[in-house]
């Protein structure tokens, strides 16, 4: 499944608790899944389980068709007739999936594959250069005729987002996790160990004022965990730095920062360099103060994600932030219960800078688009029924059956919409039964809503005590606060561009300036060293990279309708 979740959708994550995977980056904004219009399942295409409706797909003609996955990380698990799913798979759609990957760099894989003209029949993969070389080299297949013909995925897909990925004004692919505009995902924000925090009276944490004044008390209090100190403020140490951006965001700063290096001023139809952004600048004079006092790990910048999780997991951090604490705070509260049954953390609603309210606060970023492509490419000799396989999948009925397995096993019957009612959880299976009915393994395309609905509606049915703490979290406060950024697709720059070049200098010095910035000797100090970077920004002609990423911007709000 899905590595790369943290940049769009954060990963995908078992839910040990319920039979319910939890999506990182599958989400909706309501409390309680709703039935819209635009969802209204087709009577065929999207009929619940052994309902006894004719089939829209003709599947006489047995089909057998090559997966690839183009990421060096992907390794197919079990082979195909191996899982009670795939086995289910087979019967209702007379198919066989072949699932192959890498084995080492895919774009050297791809690029070799291309030369010798020896593709597979599906590709999965981003949407990025080397899927529009596919386009215009003719190697994949447009899906428009069968889009138009089969409901499965017509049906679950926002409308608005098909079309805006559409390349030529041609669907080149199936969108795998997409979402719509009133269905926000993400994982991202800001976590507490409950047993320090309710020991210090449970404060309130609205601002970021709060939240400093809170930290202080915790090293007043010098907690110590077998004798070695607890970190006050942790922020998530990755190699884009993504975690020391949210402060950025509390202070209501938007867009794809981390990313893309933008922002939008207000009142304007143009992108600029990020760090220009007044927002910033009081984000790192608070990053800075926070560090100053000692209330951030000095090693926050060099150490490693496995030297975070040491400490997360026996309690030694006081408060977290990261762009996937929904799934951090489960699995680093599952490792320290281990040790300490008592322990806990708690996902905090994210605390507000510069006197906006809590709730504009927006740190979660998605894009309606989902994760990524699912592409029939034209070496497939029966495309039409590959594409039946992928609209049933995309269908309620497909979706019910990859998600949570045929009837029988952890569910009889479907609630007034359609979503399983769940008789066991997944942590009930044995590992090995688990892995044999291999939930999710097949849900190709995942569909956003459908999924996060019913795994709602799951949740909702259990005592709040046995309630999951992700889709929990996820649904109460992560994906309110959530960022539609689909306007920002497609703004990457291509490596041998001029822009593309000064992109990737400017990248790089600003992921080494961004350390010396936070560990300014004082506020004087951090407001130079900005300037010093802004300056050396556009001396790289960073400007060539605002007119450039612009251009693709205002083309995509024009296309959304915006």
């Amino acid at each position: 499944m899905h590595k790369k979740g943290l940049r769009f959708l954060t990963s995908m994550a078992l839910v040990a608790a319920l039979v319910v995977p939890s999506l990182a980056g599958c989400g909706k904004k309501e409390d309680k899944p709703a039935a819209t219009t635009e969802q209204t399942p087709s009577a065929q295409a999207t009929a619940s389980a052994n309902d006894g409706q004719k089939s829209v797909y003709d599947t006489s003609k047995p089909v057998e068709f090559d997966v690839y996955w183009n990421y060096s990380w992907y390794t197919a698990k079990k082979k195909w007739g191996e899982t009670t799913i795939s086995k289910e798979i087979e019967k209702k759609m007379n198919c066989k999936i072949n699932f192959q990957s890498p084995g080492g760099n895919e774009n050297e894989k791809l690029n070799i594959m291309i030369a010798a003209d020896s593709l597979p029949d599906v590709i999965i993969m981003d949407r990025n250069e080397a899927y529009k070389k596919l386009i215009d080299l003719g190697k994949i297949r447009p899906l428009d005729e069968y889009f138009a013909k089969y409901p499965g995925y017509r049906t679950n897909a926002d409308l608005n987002t098909v079309n805006f990925a559409k390349v030529n004004n041609k669907i080149y692919s199936i969108l795998n996790w997409s979402t719509t505009p009133k269905h926000p995902t993400g994982n991202g924000g800001w976590m507490v160990n409950e047993k320090i925090y309710k020991e210090l009276g449970s404060p309130n944490l609205k601002t970021l004022d709060d939240l400093y004044n809170y930290l202080v008390a915790v090293k007043e209090k010098g907690y110590k965990v077998n004798g070695k100190d607890v970190v006050p403020m942790q922020f998530a140490p990755d190699t884009s730095q993504s975690g020391i951006y949210l402060p950025y965001y509390s202070f209501g700063g938007l867009g794809t920062v981390n990313e893309d290096m933008v922002y939008q001023p207000e009142g304007t139809k143009e992108l600029k360099f990020f760090m220009s952004d007044p927002k910033w600048e009081q984000a790192m004079i608070f990053s800075n103060k926070l560090y100053n006092a000692g209330l951030m790990n000095k090693d926050f910048f060099v150490e490693t994600s496995q030297q975070k999780d040491d400490k997360a997991d026996s309690g030694r951090i006081a408060v977290y932030a990261s762009n996937n604490v929904v799934n951090e705070a489960r699995d680093r509260q599952n490792n320290w219960r281990k040790i300490d049954p008592a322990g806990s953390y708690k996902v905090i609603e994210p605390p507000a800078g510069g006197g906006i309210p809590q709730e504009k606060v927006l740190n979660n970023v998605y894009k309606t688009l989902g994760w990524n492509s699912i592409c029939i490419t034209t070496k497939a000799k029966d495309p039409e029924r590959i594409y039946q396989v992928f609209d049933w999948i995309a269908s309620n009925e497909g979706q019910l059956i990859t998600f949570y397995g045929p009837k029988g096993v952890l569910w009889d019957e479907l609630d007034e919409k359609g979503y399983p009612i769940v008789k066991k959880n997944r942590s009930d299976l044995s590992k090995e039964d688990e892995e044999t009915l291999a939930c999710e393994v097949y849900s190709m395309p995942g569909m956003s809503e459908w999924v996060d609905f019913s795994k709602s509606a799951a949740n909702d049915r259990l005592p709040e005590e046995k309630r999951d703490m992700v889709i929990t979290s996820q649904s109460k406060i992560a994906w309110k606060h959530s960022y539609d950024s689909t306007a920002y697709e497609g703004l990457f720059t291509q490596a041998t561009t001029p822009e593309g070049v000064a992109f990737k200098q400017v990248q790089d010095y600003v992921r080494k300036q961004i350390p010396k910035i936070v560990m300014a000797k004082d506020e004087g100090e951090v407001k130079s060293l900005i300037k010093e970077t802004i300056d050396q920004a556009y001396k790289m002609k960073f400007d060539t990279v605002e007119k450039f990423k612009t251009t693709i911007w205002l083309d995509n709000l024009k296309k959304l309708g915006q």
